[in-house]
């Protein structure tokens, strides 16, 4: 995050790190949210159950991984309902709405299946849709790689 914070600071006038004092703060805060309740949960199961990496992945830990990105997404779907936007921040893309998404995206690849995705978090996917779908970065996210239900723990 450190490099891609730089590089947005390197043209100000495209507003990623915000245009204030405070919605750079407030970028800062969502970036954060992003990586540590919604990205790093998913990325454990993830590599847990899909990838197999995480040795001693048990059932406790999926529950726990899955509960606190639901919980974050529960809270994320309230917030964005309330932006006229769809957006973060303001009312165009900043570093914080594309650190979201790629969460979001590991969040549909993990936790997040159709049903989840159209009924419980509208707001968060529609959010999603709007940001990889810009021209200046739709090249970066390709196919979502959603998953149509949610991974679920078995046993070996």
């Amino acid at each position: 995050m450190a490099i891609a914070r730089y590089v947005s600071s390197l043209a100000p006038d495209a507003g990623l790190l915000g245009r204030n004092a405070k919605e750079t703060a407030q970028v800062d805060q969502w970036v954060h949210f992003a990586e540590t309740e919604i990205h790093l949960p998913a990325s454990n199961i993830y590599i847990g159950i899909v990838m197999k990496f995480l040795p001693g992945f048990n059932e406790e830990q999926h529950k726990y991984y899955k509960e606190r990105a639901e919980r974050s997404l529960k809270f994320l779907e309230e917030y964005l309902a309330s932006r006229p936007s769809g957006l973060l921040v303001n009312d165009s893309l900043t570093l914080a709405d594309i650190v979201l998404a790629t969460a979001v995206q590991r969040a549909g690849r993990t936790i997040c299946g159709i049903k989840e995705r159209e009924q419980v978090y509208p707001h968060v996917y529609a959010h999603f849709a709007k940001v990889t779908n810009d021209e200046r970065i739709k090249q970066v996210f390709g196919e979502p790689g959603f998953v149509d239900e949610s991974v679920a723990f078995k046993a070996e």
